[in-house]
């Protein structure tokens, strides 16, 4: 059996092709599979440049050219199309099942086309009993009355089309369209963008588009790819089937359900226009958050497939936000660094938090966001907020009474206790940020025991689906346990000599004096001896510490080697905002170079310029002297022949000009010989 699916790149079309190529479950009176004839699996891709096939799809059809698309797919039992993407997409699937209509008499063996559509051609169905005061959901029965969203005509005109070619073909081609519903899961689409709002919690709250009322069908990825598969297997035609899971969610719900367990926790309104300009989101993927319907389930309730995710995204958000992080590659990453003080463990930790995007997390940094948190919600009372329910005012007065506490101690003592300050520590490094991407820690506080009440598993540590019973109940809580632990060190005299040679103005009101460091650092050194450091609660747990010394290097040396170590960032990237400031900052410096190149170039040129000057004026020095010189030369040299010319012949030969000037014979030049000749002076 030879199927053929477009889109393979794209996580659905991905995701058939493999599940595709899985023996089925046997039936329920059956020990072992149903025997079936081996499945290849060749596809399309879709318009991205960058796409490219799973390595289980064994070819690669170009849909460009029908002909050739034809030819390639000639052999194919069966079809599978998901036209809910692109407008391209719905014109092949269409021409496909057309062209099979129209060849009939020609088909050797029977075809099936499975086309995915959305619920968007149902989008602006009206309610059956528009006058019942309760809206009673849609069923597929009633798929002949659907009325698309103006956008996704051209998609209803497909369905029809995919439809009708299915009938009376005498067995020989069956066409199904699935309807799907919002798809979820395996990294998103349309809600792509509120999972990526929340995990990267730049903002205190997620918008919710338009009042958010509306319900929302939706369907898990996973189980849609079944109830395909379940269609094509079963080798029935005409069908029509809306795929959508038994939750009936408004996009408030659904919203709120993703803050809470993913993002900041709360929502807020915001206008459909503000959707429209959301840079994450699609036109396709707001119009589908944007959708209003509700159905029951019809024919994919009797499908005997195993759910994914039956009851919808709300009831298996956990399950759902694992395989986004999974999907996107969104591991958190967690540092720490550890270290003797001034060693540059705080410069370096908040290069790492800026260069990985990770929250910087240190005692102090924990204790000061706790205080400021308590004094936020203390402060709601104080104010007289009248908008507050019974929970969030028993909450501000609990909130307002430790932060007295808190104070009193402060001013008793001078300090936090260590274990509350450990605990501060701890609700951060719990945070939603911190789960989300991790953290970078600055240094690591206390003794071991200290170390274990921070790592310490707790109620909320839930094992992942398919996960082993953890043995090691010791171990630091997987939600919090480091993927790299770092000491930086230096030798005493080192350290010392850097902290002797800070400006004063650096060391002023810090306990890196001349007269404090010395003792701040012999009392490290006491509490990290190889038997006591709090590094071997690490080693003990396979998380093994690595050492780096400092001695010797630069800044810019140590900060590679720790993103050597780090490796790539597990993040969205830089966001529009921040890709437009270091798009400005590179054209900047790239100007600022090209500026100092040409000016570099200038200065060369002016000295290349005066250097030639300078040798030309000196070869032109040069040869004047050796002219003056050869000519001086060429003067002695014909002196004899001048002194002769002018005594022997110049006389003579004047005295005979004057004589010719003085007869003017008709032959000048025979008299003036004839004359010479006569008076020669040698003659004479």
């Amino acid at each position: 059996m030879k199927v053929f699916v477009n889109r393979v790149d794209s996580t659905l079309g991905g995701l058939l092709a493999k599940r595709l190529l899985e023996r089925p479950p046997a039936g329920e009176d059956e020990e072992e599979v149903v025997d079936i004839s081996p499945i290849e699996v060749v596809g399309s891709l879709s318009a991205d440049p960058n796409a490219r096939a799973p390595s289980w799809v064994s070819s690669v059809v170009s849909t460009a050219d029908r002909a050739s698309f034809v030819a390639a797919t000639a052999d194919c039992d069966s079809f599978i199309f998901d036209i809910s993407q692109d407008p391209a997409e719905a014109s092949l699937a269409t021409w496909t099942a057309q062209y099979y209509k129209e060849r009939l008499e020609d088909i050797l063996k029977p075809r099936t086309i499975c086309c995915v559509s959305s619920v968007l051609t149902w989008a602006s169905t009206k309610p059956a009993d528009p006058d019942a005061e309760e809206v009673a959901p849609l069923v597929e029965d009633e798929f002949r009355r659907r009325r698309a969203h103006r956008s996704y005509r051209t998609l209803l005109d497909a369905e029809k089309t995919i439809t009708k070619c299915g009938k009376k073909t005498d067995g020989k081609l069956f066409t199904s369209v699935i309807c799907a519903g919002l798809v979820y899961g395996r990294g998103e689409t349309a809600l792509h963008s509120l999972f990526r709002r929340a995990w990267e919690m730049n903002e205190e709250s997620l918008p919710v588009y338009g009042g958010g009322a509306n319900y929302i069908p939706t369907i898990h990825v996973d189980d849609l790819a079944s109830t395909v598969i379940d269609t094509v297997r079963s080798g029935s035609g005409g069908q029509y089937i809306v795929a959508v899971d038994e939750s009936k969610h408004t996009l408030r719900e659904i919203a709120e359900c993703i803050s809470k367990n993913l993002g900041p926790g709360k929502i807020h309104d915001a206008t459909l226009e503000e959707g429209l300009l959301d840079p994450f989101s699609s036109q396709s993927e707001f119009d589908l958050l944007s959708i209003n319907q509700q159905f029951d389930q019809g024919s994919i309730a009797e499908m005997e497939f195993e759910w994914h995710s039956a009851e919808g995204l709300i009831a298996n958000i956990r399950k759902v936000i694992r395989e986004f992080k999974a999907a996107r590659h969104l591991n958190p990453l967690r540092i720490i660094l550890h270290g003797p003080p001034a060693v540059g463990k705080t410069t370096l930790a908040r290069f790492l938090s800026q260069h990985y995007k990770l929250p910087y997390v240190s005692v102090q940094s924990a204790t000061e966001d706790k205080i400021k948190a308590l004094r936020a919600s203390a402060a709601r009372i104080e104010n007289g907020e009248d908008d507050l329910e019974e929970s969030e005012v028993e909450q501000a007065r609990f909130d307002a009474d430790e932060l007295a506490a808190i104070e009193q101690e402060l001013q008793d003592s001078g300090t936090h206790d260590l274990s509350q300050t450990i605990s501060w520590l701890r609700e951060k490094l719990l945070s939603m940020s911190c789960l989300n991407q991790g953290y970078v820690l600055d240094g690591v506080p206390g003794d071991e025991e200290q170390l274990k009440q921070l790592m310490a598993r707790g109620d909320e540590d839930e094992l992942e689906e398919g996960d082993d019973e953890v043995a090691d109940s010791d171990g630091p809580s997987p939600r919090l346990a480091p993927d790299f632990v770092i000491l930086l060190d230096a030798p005493d005299a080192y350290l010392t000599d850097r902290v002797l040679s800070l400006p004063e103005q650096e060391v002023a009101g810090t306990r890196n004096t001349e007269s404090e460091y010395p003792s701040r650092l012999a009392k490290w050194r006491a509490e990290n001896t190889d038997e006591r450091t709090v590094l071997n609660y690490f080693d003990l747990h396979e998380i093994h510490p690595m050492t780096i010394d400092v001695q010797g290097l630069s800044l810019d040396l140590v900060q590679r080697q720790l993103l050597d170590v780090a490796g790539a960032p597990r993040n969205y990237g830089p966001s529009p905002e921040e890709a437009a400031a270091l798009e400005a900052e590179r054209a900047a410096r790239e100007e600022a170079e090209q500026a100092v190149r040409e000016k570099e170039e200038a200065a060369a040129r002016a000295i290349e310029e005066e250097r030639a000057g300078a040798a030309q004026a000196e070869w032109s020095a040069k040869r004047d002297t050796v002219m003056r010189e050869q000519q001086q030369a060429l003067d002695e040299a014909s002196l004899p022949l001048r002194t002769f010319l002018m005594r022997h012949v110049m006389p003579t030969l004047t005295q005979g000009l004057l004589e010719v000037c003085k007869t003017k014979p008709e032959d000048p030049i025979d008299f003036l010989a004839e004359y010479l000749f006569q008076n020669n002076p040698q003659i004479d």
